[in-house]
């Protein structure tokens, strides 16, 4: 009894709770459109140049490193892993 009551409270809830999820304001209505920002950090360019920046400092620290330490293969893995997937997206994109 015990069982079907925790379902039954549970299905409730659950259908309860759908009309309240709107795609706009979510659940709790914390959801909501904000207006473009291409300024300050959010500056795409800032984001690009961030990402070339991580894959040089790690290029850069696996050469460093060496592979022989712990450190060392995780950073030659994150070089192999960033080369295989940047050639993998290019490639996609044909």
């Amino acid at each position: 009894m015990r069982r079907i009551l925790l379902a039954l409270a549970l299905t409730l809830s659950v259908v309860g709770g759908i009309p309240a999820a709107h795609a706009y304001g979510g659940p709790l209505g914390i959801d909501h459109r904000l207006a473009y920002d291409n300024a300050g950090i959010w500056k795409r360019t800032y984001q690009v140049d961030l990402a070339y920046c991580e894959a040089l400092c790690t290029l850069v620290a696996a050469s460093l490193e060496g592979g022989q330490t712990r450190f060392g293969r995780t950073l030659w893995q994150s070089v192999d892993a960033m080369t295989f997937s940047s050639l993998a997206a290019q490639g996609l994109k044909m």
